[in-house]
């Protein structure tokens, strides 16, 4: 990528960020976040993509995850880019809203509110990591500082 990147010219480089520019958001979401405490029993298909497996008709718990799912099964298998169906976030039952109220408090003043469920959902993802993985900046203790 990057020998791609150092022998581009800046034309094509301006050409490729005028088309990306003038490209309209999907009528569609890409992703629809669904709150659910179950969720279908899943498996990773190729290309570590989730699927519903068809074998298996049970649900299990959701717990702290969020499952990924595609909405068109078919065409995600075909790797269809142009598919446009985008993908269903399973969410437990009231992780947005928590999400949007941890967002809004520590990350109001500094005005990070594009998409407030989804920046939401990946501060909690950091919050869960283990510290060891984390960087000193992205810890708990400095992100509730940041909210005070």
């Amino acid at each position: 990528m990057t020998a791609i990147a150092q022998a581009t010219s800046d034309e094509d480089i301006a050409a490729a960020a005028e088309w990306f520019a003038a490209l309209k958001t999907p009528a569609t979401p890409w992703i629809k976040v669904i709150e659910q405490n179950t969720v279908p029993k899943t498996y990773l298909g190729q290309g570590r993509m989730r699927f519903i497996d068809p074998d298996v008709k049970t649900t299990e718990p959701i717990g702290n995850r969020i499952i990924m799912l595609p909405m068109d099964t078919k065409r995600a298998w075909l790797r269809d880019p142009r598919s446009g169906a985008g993908f269903n976030a399973l969410v437990p039952v009231g992780s947005v809203a928590k999400g949007i109220a941890k967002s809004s408090s520590i990350f109001g003043r500094i005005g990070v509110l594009h998409l407030p469920h989804f920046l939401a959902l990946y501060v909690e993802q950091i919050r869960e990591r283990p510290r060891r993985t984390q960087s000193p900046a992205l810890s708990p203790d400095n992100l509730n500082q940041m909210g005070s």
